[in-house]
Parts: C-alpha cells; structure tokens; sequence
C-alpha cells in the first residue's frame, strides 16, 4: 500500500472524515491501491455515519447496484435519501427516479418523486429537470391546463445546458421542444420569450451542479 494511504487509513481509523471519503475514494478508483468496492464501502459508510453527504451516497448507491454490499434496495433508499435531503444533487435525481418507478416504494410516489426531482432540478440537475418536465406535461395532457407552463419550463432548462455531461438530456429537451412546437403549434416567439427568462431569471438553472 502506498505510504500516503497509510497515513490517510490511519486518520481514517482515528475519526477523521475527510480521511474516510479519501480512502473510500481509493478504494474505488484504484488510486495508490488495487481496486476493491468491498474496502471503499466500509470507508464511505463510516464517512456516512458520520454525517458526510457525498459518502452517503456511495452507499447508497452500494446497496442500490449490489457493489462492494450485498444489493438491499430498503438500505439503499434510506441513504440516497438521507443524502438527498443533505443536498447532493445527483442523490436527489437518483430519489427522485426511484420514487417515480415505485421501486421506494408507492405511497405518494408520484408526489416524492416531484418533490426529489424538483430539489435537484433547482440546482441545475438536467435529467431531473427533463423528467419534472415530462411529468407536468403529461399531468396536463391529462386535463390538467395549469401544468403545462411548468413542465414547457422545465423542458426548456434542460434544453439550455452546453456541458458535454448533459448533452445527451439536452438534445432529447430540444426534440421534445420542437414536438410541442410542431404538433401542438405553440408560438416559436412564446419559446424563444421563455428561454430567455429563464437565463434571465434563473441562470443558476442551466449550470450543472457540482455533484
């Protein structure tokens, strides 16, 4: 093991946890170590029970895909929520996908799941953001009138971000943009006014959160 790793497993094993994340971090990159997820679980989930949000979701993310942990979906959940609700992002995406496919679970699922996606599509989330878009779009093909605004606008801030990360939900937000304008024949001038309140507005939406 390299001497550097020593040193960060021995402050690691001492309480310090930044320590924890840095190794759970080696462990599953294979940074200064062989790789081994069963090694960078313990690490994350001491950081985790420690009250680190980025290692809660590494374990949640664990017990979510059976790696380096036995797959349990129950302990999965409660930490990509617990990371989610400490403010990660891709937590609150992860949550929001999770509730919106009934997989944590269908009481209020559909209402968990606005209320995840939401969290995480204010803070730039693109996938979030396209698929809070769907779900208002569809609640007003359903007859709900006051949805389509709302879900028009987060369609379009997905459609706004440039970063190769999200270039794949952006393209699929264009094409839907354009369905709505094709087939529905909403004003083009209507979707261009929009697009610009939103950088306007809300600049912070169209930039990609750091985790």
């Amino acid at each position: 093991m390299d001497e550097g790793l020593k040193s960060l497993v021995a402050k690691a094993e001492q309480g310090d946890v930044k320590s924890m994340v840095m190794v759970g971090d080696c462990y599953n990159r294979g940074l200064y170590t062989n790789k081994d997820d069963s090694k960078a679980q313990v690490y994350y989930k001491m950081a985790a029970d420690n009250g680190h949000p980025g290692a809660m979701f590494m374990v949640g993310l664990g017990y979510l895909n059976g790696i380096g942990v036995e797959q349990n979906m129950v302990t999965a959940v409660k930490y990509i929520q617990d990371a989610a609700n400490k403010g990660v992002a891709n937590a609150q995406y992860i949550a929001g996908s999770l509730y919106h496919a009934g997989k944590a679970g269908t009481f209020f699922k559909n209402r968990k799941a606005i209320k995840y996606y939401k969290m995480a599509a204010k803070q730039g989330h693109a996938d979030a953001q396209y698929e809070l878009g769907k779900i208002y779009l569809l609640k007003w093909s359903h007859g709900s009138n006051r949805h389509f605004d709302k879900g028009l606008f987060w369609i379009l801030c997905a459609s706004l971000h440039t970063s190769k990360k999200s270039a794949e939900v952006s393209t699929k937000a264009k094409d839907y943009i354009n369905r709505i304008i094709s087939e529905l024949g909403f004003p083009k001038e209507a979707v261009k006014w929009k697009i610009e309140q939103i950088k306007r507005e809300h600049p912070g939406y169209i930039i990609d959160p750091t985790y």
